[in-house]
């Protein structure tokens, strides 16, 4: 991601599950960027650095991937 920043501004990264991790969230709200990145199925919504998250796993946990994609779009996952 540092080495993307070099070129323009970046606004929103859109990834899968891979990067599902608190360090990849806390460096995208540090640098004002809107993560839309997969949840993961075994994801925990004990999650206290970035509650947005927990609350999205909170809703893909009750409403499943396929629903919440379709309820909020494919690339807004998170």
């Amino acid at each position: 991601m540092d080495e993307s920043s070099n070129r323009g501004k970046i606004t929103k990264v859109i990834v899968d599950g891979t990067y599902d991790t608190k360090d990849n969230f806390r460096s995208l709200k540090e640098k004002g960027i809107k993560p839309a990145i997969k949840i993961r199925k075994n994801a925990s919504t004990k999650s206290r650095s970035y509650r947005e998250r927990a609350e999205k796993i909170m809703k893909f946990k009750s409403h499943g991937y396929e629903n919440l994609t379709e309820m909020e779009g494919r690339n807004s996952i998170f």
